[in-house]
């Protein structure tokens, strides 16, 4: 399970929210068996957590062949939670085309959207401070993608 904080300016705000999850993985083969990968990986986007909804046309079951799962959800209802509240995403594994022996090492990547010259503070310091603490960013890396 994998937990992301929420910026406490979105709660309570009726304000256009795009979340894109991504999962991608490289599996280990099998090629006496017809489906070949032996790891199968997927994830349930997080959707009560943010009010959205799938919007791509692409059936969930669909989204979940191949070794990468592309979600997006969007959403514009007002949302309560407190500040502190996570978007938790599990990843999920399963063997596919016979034993699965090996660790499967595998890439998520969550972004989340709002509209623009909403005028709120999504980004601050505290939240900086939690996602230092929680991803092992270095402090550079947020200066250059920092958004204010």
């Amino acid at each position: 399970m994998f937990a992301v904080p929420l910026p406490p300016s979105l709660a309570g705000k009726a304000v256009f929210r795009r979340l894109t999850v991504t999962l991608a993985w490289f599996s280990p083969v099998n090629p006496a068996h017809r489906t070949y990968r032996r790891a199968k990986l997927w994830l349930t986007p997080p959707q009560t957590e943010l009010a959205v909804k799938r919007t791509n046309s692409v059936y969930d079951k669909a989204a979940q062949r191949g070794t990468l799962q592309h979600e997006v959800l969007e959403g514009e209802d007002a949302l309560a939670y407190l500040d502190g509240t996570n978007i938790e995403c599990k990843v999920n594994c399963a063997a596919d085309a016979g034993d699965l022996t090996a660790k499967i090492r595998f890439a998520l990547c969550l972004t989340l959207e709002v509209e623009q010259g909403i005028g709120l503070p999504i980004y601050h310091r505290k939240f900086e401070s939690e996602l230092l603490r929680r991803f092992r960013f270095s402090r550079e890396c947020l200066e250059r993608f920092r958004l204010n």
